[in-house]
């Protein structure tokens, strides 16, 4: 879900991905100014609601040792293009949560 694709400028794992990647350029500041250099996402749970949209509970800590940030946060993933992806309200949840601003949606007409 944080891992970005320097190739195509997105973070491949979140809808709208390509809209997002200054996130976690942003996170990394964010999480230098508080002493720590990652952030570790757990999949806890997930519950299919229909073929194209799922339930996902997940725990987040700011590194492997820290206690959670979140725990069993649940939140929701879409299929888009036959590939599973968190929602990006889901996504720019967590990162407002981590002090991080996503861009407004682009407007397609």
């Amino acid at each position: 879900m944080l891992r970005p694709d320097e190739s195509s400028n997105s973070i491949p794992a979140i809808e709208e991905g390509d809209q997002l990647l200054n996130c976690l350029t942003q996170l990394a500041t964010t999480l230098e100014a508080i002493g720590t250099s990652s952030v570790l996402v757990t999949i806890d749970e997930v519950q299919f609601i229909n073929d194209h949209q799922a339930q996902v509970s997940f725990t987040l800590k700011r590194n492997e040792i820290s206690g959670p940030v979140f725990h069993d946060h649940v939140d929701r993933a879409v299929m888009i293009d036959g590939k599973w992806k968190v929602e990006r309200d889901t996504f720019c949840q967590l990162m407002g949560f981590m002090g991080v601003e996503c861009p407004p949606r682009l407007r397609t007409s």
